[in-house]
């Protein structure tokens, strides 16, 4: 019973924490992943960003980009901070945005042994549209129906109620 209430626990730690940016289509979004910052060298830097668990989006190797094995999808729409890898941030920027993009991006940190993952919303266009006070304003042209969508914080409240029901 107390295995039971720690996999439920561990389990809702788990899905809370999971980092979800939204973007728009032609747009650009910063998907973040950090390490330890105190990276001694940036020879010691290797970091493998993939989507969907296996599409090849970005490398950086020994503290260097690599294009080598990255999918023709992401040439030349992907960039990193070199600047900032020393001190544990290994974001990449995600340009031109296409709804084709939408997905689960995984970050891995060889030298940590860890695993960051972003999931990435991308829908409708930005439209700039001014108001009679001619005060500019972004909005988010969208044509399809999106239909219900569910939010992390309402699958935590299903599993706790659901684990209180169980024990009672």
């Amino acid at each position: 019973m107390i295995v039971r209430i720690f996999l439920v626990f561990l389990f809702i730690h788990e899905a809370s924490l999971e980092v979800t940016v939204k973007g728009v289509i032609g747009g650009s979004v910063v998907l973040p992943c950090s390490g330890k910052a105190d990276q001694r060298s940036i020879q010691d830097i290797t970091v493998n960003w993939r989507h969907n668990g296996n599409r090849f989006v970005y490398d950086i190797i020994k503290g260097n980009t690599s294009d080598e094995d990255q999918e023709l999808e992401y040439k030349n729409r992907t960039e990193s901070f070199p600047e900032v890898y020393l001190k544990g941030n290994f974001s990449i920027r995600l340009n031109n945005l296409r709804e084709t993009d939408t997905g689960k991006y995984s970050c891995l940190i060889t030298k940590e042994y860890k695993k960051e993952e972003v999931k990435l919303i991308v829908k409708g266009h930005a439209v700039i549209s001014e108001d009679k006070n001619n005060h500019k304003e972004d909005k988010l042209e969208d044509k399809k129906n999106q239909g219900a969508q569910t939010r992390p914080e309402m699958i935590v409240m299903f599993l706790l109620l659901i684990s209180i029901l169980m024990f009672m």
